[in-house]
């Protein structure tokens, strides 16, 4: 099988941005090994494309973060929002959109001042 067909099949596999586990598993008995990998990359392409991840510091957070999240399902309706959690954000947050990474955090402004007073000579 080649990646095309794959992709046709994962994309089968879904109703309405959601993984249909009756799908797959009908799908998964029909294919050989070597087309399954390629199913499964196809599967977790469309479904890294479908979610938004929300990285927060802790799970404490979560709650402080309502305005975000209310903005981001505005801002990209129908995607799926996930969360992950990262200790070593500093008072910040990171939304993953596929391959853009935005990320709002105190540590990252606090270094890149540091590097913009290095680069500088001051007397």
């Amino acid at each position: 099988m080649i990646y095309k067909n794959a992709k046709k099949l994962a994309l089968q596999s879904f109703d309405n941005n959601i993984l249909n586990q009756k799908k797959v598993n009908l799908i998964e008995g029909k294919l050989k090994s070597s087309d399954m990998k390629k199913y499964i990359k196809a599967l977790k392409l469309i479904e890294r494309k479908n979610t938004i991840y929300l990285v927060l510091p802790n799970e404490k957070i979560k709650n402080g973060v309502d305005y975000a999240i209310e903005s981001l399902k505005k801002m990209y309706p129908g995607k799926k929002i996930e969360y992950l959690y990262d200790k070593s954000l500093m008072a910040g947050i990171k939304i993953i959109n596929d391959d853009l990474i935005y990320e709002y955090n105190i540590g990252n402004t606090i270094n890149n001042i540091f590097l913009h007073l290095n680069q500088k000579n001051y007397d």
